[in-house]
């Protein structure tokens, strides 16, 4: 469940292409949707972005390529965004059996799906970090000289 979903239904609502009935049963099978879903290996947050305003992002570190790939399937089959970090071309490839439309950004060892991807933080920030930051930026900034601008931002704030 995200705050998407929950603003289609009510917009749906009220523009009168959606019964009341529907609306009521559409938010409760929402809300059915388990929070947490247990894995065996792992314990999949599907509520985070409810609760925090950022969906859970996978740590690939210590996983198997299997178990990532598990992982990710279960995001995106709950329409969440998808970010791996510290993965491999092995993780990479196991993951693009079940999300074909997962992107690796090599220097940045992260995995996407094209969509929304947000990337916040703090401190200092190394050269993959700033790869896969560069690449988001590139990704929502269409004209190359709001780019730039950006980026000049970017390097005169954290200096």
């Amino acid at each position: 469940m995200n705050s998407e979903e929950i603003r289609i239904i009510l917009a749906e609502l009220k523009a009168g292409t959606l019964k009341i009935e529907d609306a009521e049963a559409d938010i409760l099978a929402l809300l059915r949707r388990a929070p947490f879903e247990d894995l065996g290996f792992a314990r999949v947050d599907h509520h985070r972005v409810v609760r925090q305003g950022l969906p859970e992002v996978i740590f690939g570190s210590g996983k198997t390529p299997e178990q990532i790939a598990a992982i990710a399937e279960s995001l995106v089959a709950h329409n969440t965004t998808l970010l791996v970090t510290r993965a491999t071309r092995n993780d990479f490839l196991a993951v693009q059996q079940v999300v074909p439309d997962a992107e690796f950004h090599e220097t940045a060892r992260a995995i996407t799906k094209p969509g929304k991807t947000t990337i916040r933080g703090k401190g200092v920030i190394g050269m993959p970090q700033l790869e896969l930051l560069i690449f988001q930026l590139q990704k929502k900034l269409e004209s190359p000289p709001k780019f730039l601008e950006m980026m000049s931002i970017l390097f005169m704030t954290s200096g």
